[in-house]
């Protein structure tokens, strides 16, 4: 799925799946990113001596955007042993454009050994989690200025099962290509709490209102999304993590 901006157009594209909001802006002087810094993670070990298997669950805090000599990108979602985000690490250190940061990631999506991750993601998972995958378990997103325009791309993977032993893995690509009068967000994760109120054309401080949202989000789902975040500012020439207001 491709959306193409022109003139004044405003995109907004979001999901409420994962344990996580990111919210991503672009407009045609900067890209401004923000994201909360809450993430769970659940293990399968198996039992020795009765031969179950056990979950453990825990919670850890840290950062959802990473940054690369040739751009940036944002995780949000499921992954099986940072499977997906070694790939996203792997393809994004290359040089090339964003296009070829894409098409190097689909390609590894294609691997035995990714499929392999993700049968094992799936098999661990319960029923609830394995409807969710169907529709939406990961998405990622890179992002930087790339030839004449600020640009963003994100992919979304769905998982609809394991089919003759092999998994199944969809992807949908959305992209965003701001000028000079065009801009638009992208929100991977939770944005439940947003409503129909978001309107980057009129957005005066975008730093500001990314922390502001994921705050609200915080409050609607707060075993998922922490009201704490990181905020960057991308430019051409440089990034810079913008430091809370308050």
């Amino acid at each position: 799925m491709k959306y193409v901006l022109i003139a004044l157009s405003v995109f907004i594209a979001g999901t409420a799946n994962a344990q996580t909001c990111i919210i991503i802006y672009v407009s045609g002087k900067t890209i401004t990113a923000g994201a909360d810094r809450k993430y769970q993670q659940t293990l399968a070990n198996t039992d020795v001596t009765t031969g179950k298997q056990q979950k453990s669950r825990s919670v850890y805090y840290g950062k959802k955007i990473f940054t690369s000599k040739n751009g940036y990108w944002a995780f949000s979602g499921a992954d099986y042993y940072d499977t997906i985000h070694a790939i996203c690490k792997e393809v994004i250190s290359g040089k090339g454009s964003l296009a070829q940061i894409v098409k190097r990631f689909e390609k590894r999506l294609e691997a035995n050994t990714v499929k392999k991750a993700m049968h094992d993601l799936f098999l661990i998972s319960d029923e609830k989690q394995k409807a969710r995958f169907k529709g939406n378990f990961a998405e990622v997103a890179f992002f930087k200025f790339d030839g004449n325009n600020y640009k963003c791309y994100r992919m979304t993977i769905s998982m609809p099962g394991i089919f003759n032993g092999n998994e199944r893995l969809r992807l949908e690509t959305d992209s965003i290509v701001a000028g000079s009068r065009t801009l638009g967000v992208f929100v991977l994760g939770h944005s439940t709490a947003f409503g129909n109120n978001i309107h980057p054309e009129k957005w005066s401080d975008p730093a500001g209102t990314i922390r502001k949202l994921i705050r609200q989000q915080a409050e609607y789902t707060p075993d998922d999304v922490s009201a704490a975040s990181d905020v960057i500012r991308i430019t051409k020439e440089k990034f810079t993590w913008v430091t809370s207001q308050k």
